[in-house]
């Protein structure tokens, strides 16, 4: 899916996750971060090299003061190697919303991105005398 037909809107947000695929738990001693975030799916990087189409279990960690940790399937759609960086960007697809509904975790996107830009420090000009 393209960005210009996602029925989500993505936030450049960095969570903590876990992913199983197929039975692998792809992590190390640190746990994988994502690059964006949407109530339909997400973004993250690896050195692993996933298969496309495969199941997987996610395990998004806790973001802002919203959510304990949510648990939802889905599937590897797409999988993108950055030969310089000798790294992989994996798209997951939700599939299946296993304790946190879909509708809960898009308004929680929609309230961390208000309260985030509320918080950002605003550009402001000064002139010098």
């Amino acid at each position: 899916m393209t960005r210009e037909n996602r029925i989500h809107p993505r936030f450049p947000i960095r969570v903590p996750l876990y992913i199983n695929v197929e039975g692998r738990v792809f992590k190390k001693k640190l746990r994988l971060h994502s690059r964006d975030l949407s109530a339909g799916g997400l973004s993250f990087t690896t050195r692993q090299k996933l298969p496309i189409d495969a199941r997987s279990k996610v395990i998004i960690g806790k973001l802002g003061d919203f959510i304990e940790s949510a648990h939802i399937e889905g599937m590897v759609v797409y999988l993108r190697k950055d030969r310089e960086l000798k790294q992989y960007t994996v798209g997951v697809e939700f599939t299946r919303f296993v304790d946190v509904e879909q509708e809960v975790l898009a308004a929680r996107l929609k309230e961390w991105e208000s309260l985030s830009a509320a918080a950002a420090p605003q550009n402001s000009s000064v002139s010098g005398s």
